[in-house]
């Protein structure tokens, strides 16, 4: 349908404008790509953010099976024997003899260190080979492991409880979840993630007569630094250039930011300062302690208490609470109408009077999406295991989706004015149609857009065929062509018929394209010669407060001779400006012949029900000859126009309608299976689509097969899966600990150069890529960083708090049986003494300095973060110089980190 009205009856007066159709606001937004990247099912490791729209435009390609690619693995097979044969030849040459003699002769007699599993091996290349090989393997095995751990506990976290509350004077049931999220992150799935860590040096200590080892902390430590520095990097760089992502809960960021640090202080004061190698009853049961005192505190900010308790939680009178969501926190009228208008869709030719109804999803959709809205998209354990699951092949389980807004335009359609003024003697007019990018769209993408858009002319008081001849036809804008004019020829019929209008229509734009704020120009016939009067179309306006950007016209007639202008400014009533919408002052400017122009106004939109408030609009200082409508509202002094902000009816009584569905339930996402044959049949089920894909299906085969024997998460409510999966982890964690060890050992390395590099990298790995995939996807940056910080806490006083507490407490009861033992080991040590009594000893040097090195780099890392919250307000993204000057700088410091540990380690500080 075109937008210009239908053609009045000649010589009666011109179309009623006082009510222009006016353009949808540029209404802000926290994320503008968040909502449309929620449309995509796999949007994690394997998904990009990149071109979504196109994207969701492309047919998805099918997937593979192991059956279309038999000839590249027996290619491959064939490859390696081929590998094997020439190297086994190559090795016979006598020019070969070095590298014969680093392969399989060891320079000293002395053997490796036995392990809990595995036997110490010679110290030759080959066994170095062979060890880093099977370190690598078994760390895919430990991210598999890690992964059915993740599904248990992500049944034992989504289980829910029905909780009836009043609202509003009427009871209503709520699904709410039984464990809070905020301790479920920092308990299980804290576990979950860092159990490799944690059971290391549980292990190391109980399997070595609870004497203390290099293996365990050196890790704790190593993996807190890779977490902290280098998976902070990656997470500000992912979010893409010119956008950013902020914490959303900064109370419980804080608590555990600030319990990171205190951390690693703490482990400094008990190494070093309080009681020096010694590490005591008192020491290890209160770093122990330290873990539920830190999941109390963060619960407690995560509820609110600490608002409550300084009075910080202060709402507006007329905000009040529709409902709770899963997470069994409130939902306040307010959030409802900021989430309405967060779906509003582009504008087209719809004015801001078109219903809700009409324009968004069911209000039992949209209460559903509310609720969504207010949890993260996805929760830790989908984003680990679907890390590790796109890397290896496996069928990663689908994110939940929401309600999306209608796809973005690139461009927009618009006559460079309003309407312009002509002779009726002049034999045409010409009119400009301007290609300007839409909201929210990308500029170079509008350089790079071709389509068509149709016009035509509509008689008005002129008519076709007697003052102008109709014009039709279609305008192409190829990539590079920003603006196109338009030719309409005009008919002097020599009469002296006054002022007489008639319309020229933009209509049937090409997909990816609307028509902008002017796409009807009126065109003004005059026999008269002036520069004209000046004088708003309307001097009452009355607009919503969601419109978000208000378009007042201001008209020029009885003549349009020569360029004129004026100045405006906004004047407060009971509306403020910078409360309840932008102050705006400039020159209007009217070029010859243009008798249209128009001054944007942005309404802020708070959400809060309002009663109505105003504001005016004035014109000041005529220039250019032309003057002011006396007859208008003031005078022929300046001209005002009183606007008046609604309180939005039709928003309330759609927000009022979402409430009476907010207590239904929103149904988790099930991806774990709930059968042993469900299992099995994922296992060796490939679902990939490339080659190497398919190499690391292949290498992680075997250890699918047999983390598939672990019970299905779906049995006894998640807890079996979690208990099994948790000794299995713990076995295989042993194992690592054997071979890292033995390839320090091969390599010449001490084990916490090994501990900090390797085995800290190695497992930390998954963590990155569910991390990044968070920052990508999420709306906040909490569920990224917040995990980080989390995380390292938990580490250090789950990690070294049990196993040190169990083994100060075994040497107070256990140590004077040991005494001898004890002294002989300790006694070559700079520190030990004949007087010092018998406890459990955790030498200060090497940990201590990479502990103390540690802390004053986490410092500066948080600093920076809180600081790019006050300077961009957000901590992840940015432009693009300012993420990877910090991306750059995290690196750093853990380079920095490593450097200065193995220097220390290897006796050059």
């Amino acid at each position: 349908a075109s937008p210009c009205p239908p053609p009045p009856l000649r010589r009666q007066p011109q179309p009623d404008m006082s009510k222009p159709d006016t353009p949808k606001p540029d209404m802000p937004k926290p994320d503008v790509n968040y909502i449309s990247r929620l449309r995509s099912v796999q949007g994690l490791e394997r998904g990009s953010d990149k071109n979504l729209q196109q994207t969701e435009l492309q047919e998805v390609a099918p997937k593979k099976s192991i059956k279309d690619f038999q000839c590249h693995i027996l290619i491959f097979v064939l490859a390696v024997a081929c590998l094997i044969f020439v190297i086994h030849i190559v090795l016979q040459q006598p020019a070969m003899s070095p590298l014969n003699s680093w392969l399989f002769e060891s320079p000293s007699s002395e053997k490796c260190a036995d392990g809990l599993f595995i036997p110490g091996p010679q110290k030759t290349g080959l066994n170095l080979i062979v060890f880093l090989l099977m370190l690598l393997w078994s760390f895919l095995g430990v991210a598999i492991a890690a992964d059915v751990f993740m599904m248990g506990i992500e049944i034992i976290t989504s289980q829910e409880k029905m909780k009836i509350v009043e609202v509003e004077g009427e009871h209503k049931k709520f699904n709410v979840l039984i464990w809070n999220p905020t301790v479920a992150n920092l308990t299980l799935m804290a576990l979950g993630s860092s159990a490799p860590e944690i059971l290391l040096s549980v292990i190391e200590i109980a399997s070595g007569s609870f004497y203390s080892g290099e293996l365990g902390p050196s890790t704790i430590v190593g993996s807190a630094a890779f977490n902290l520095f280098v998976i902070s990097a990656v997470c500000v760089a992912a979010v893409p250039a010119g956008t950013g992502k902020l914490i959303k809960d900064q109370s419980v960021f804080c608590i555990t930011g600030i319990f990171s640090v205190f951390a690693y202080v703490w482990l400094v004061l008990i190494l070093a300062v309080t009681t020096p190698n010694i590490v005591t009853v008192f020491e290890g049961v209160t770093t122990l302690v330290f873990f539920p005192a830190l999941v109390a505190m963060a619960y407690a900010a995560d509820v609110g208490l600490f608002k409550a308790l300084f009075n910080l939680n202060v709402t507006k009178k007329r905000d009040k609470v529709v409902g709770i969501d899963r997470l069994g926190k409130p939902v306040t009228s307010e959030e409802l109408s900021l989430f309405v208008n967060d779906f509003l869709p582009p504008p087209g030719k719809e004015s801001v009077q078109t219903s809700y109804n009409s324009r968004l999803p069911s209000a039992k959709d949209m209460a559903g999406n509310v609720l969504k809205s207010k949890e993260p998209l996805a929760s830790r354990a989908q984003y680990r295991v679907s890390a590790v699951r796109s890397g290896t092949g496996g069928k990663i389980p689908p994110i939940p989706s929401m309600l999306t807004q209608p796809l973005k335009p690139v461009v927009e359609f618009s006559f460079n004015a309003l309407s312009v003024t002509c002779p009726r003697t002049q034999a045409y007019v010409l009119l400009t149609v301007e290609k300007s990018a839409a909201m929210d769209a990308n500029p170079v993408s509008v350089e790079q857009w071709s389509g068509s858009v149709s016009y035509c002319t509509r008689s008005g008081t002129a008519r076709e065929g007697e003052d102008f001849i109709k014009t039709c036809g279609t305008l192409k804008f190829s990539g590079d062509v920003l603006s196109s004019t338009i030719r309409v020829p005009l008919i002097d019929d020599q009469s002296d018929d006054g002022t007489e209008v008639f319309t020229l229509c933009l209509q049937d734009q090409t997909q990816g394209a609307i028509l902008g704020k002017h796409p009807v120009c009126q065109i003004h016939l005059q026999d008269v010669i002036s520069p004209g009067v000046l004088s708003f179309v309307s001097s009452e306006i009355m607009c919503k407060e969601s419109v978000g950007k208000l378009v007042v016209q201001v008209s020029r007639s009885h003549g349009s001779s020569g360029e004129v202008s004026c100045v405006y400014h906004t004047k407060d009533g009971s509306a403020l400006a910078g409360h309840d919408y932008i102050d705006v002052t400039g020159s209007l400017v009217f070029k010859s012949g243009e008798t249209r122009a128009a001054i944007e106004i942005t309404i802020l939109d708070k959400g809060a029900v309002e009663l109505n408030e105003s504001f005016q609009l004035v014109l000041d200082e005529p220039t250019g000859g032309a003057k002011f409508d006396e007859e208008a509202n003031g005078g022929a002094d300046r001209q005002i126009c009183n606007i008046t902000i609604q309180d939005d009816d039709q928003r309330n009584s759609f927000v009022d309608d979402m409430t009476l569905f907010l207590h239904l339930n929103i149904d988790s996402i099930a991806f774990a299976n709930d059968s042993w044959a469900d299992q099995m049949r994922d296992a060796i089920s490939f679902d990939g689509s490339s080659c190497v894909e398919l190499l690391f299906f292949l290498f992680s085969l075997p250890w699918k097969v047999v983390f598939a024997l672990v019970p299905p998460p779906m049995l006894c409510g998640g807890y079996l899966c979690f208990l099994v999966a948790l000794v299995m982890i713990g076995l295989l964690t042993a194992l690592i600990g054997d071979l890292a060890s033995s390839m320090g050992c091969c390599m010449g390395i001490e084990d916490s150069i090994t501990a900090i590099t390797f085995v800290a990298l190695g497992t930390s790995l998954p963590d990155t890529f569910a991390s990044k995939s968070a920052a990508i996807n999420e709306r906040y940056a909490d569920s990224s960083l917040g995990n980080i910080t989390g995380s390292n806490s938990v580490n250090v006083f789950l990690g070294l708090g049990l196993p040190w507490a169990m083994a100060a407490l075994y040497w107070k009861f256990a140590g004077a049986a040991n005494e001898d033992a004890w002294r002989t080991r300790y006694s070559g040590e700079s520190w030990y003494s004949a007087e010092m009594p018998v406890g459990f000893v955790v030498a200060s040097g090497d940990l201590g300095f990479s502990v103390g090195v540690f802390t004053v780099l986490a410092t500066a890392c948080l600093l920076m973060l809180i600081g790019r919250r006050y300077l961009f307000q957000y901590e992840l993204g940015g432009n693009v110089p300012a993420k990877w000057t910090t991306s750059v700088l995290f690196v750093l410091f853990w380079l920095v980190y490593v450097a200065l540990s193995i220097i220390k380690t290897n006796g050059y500080i």
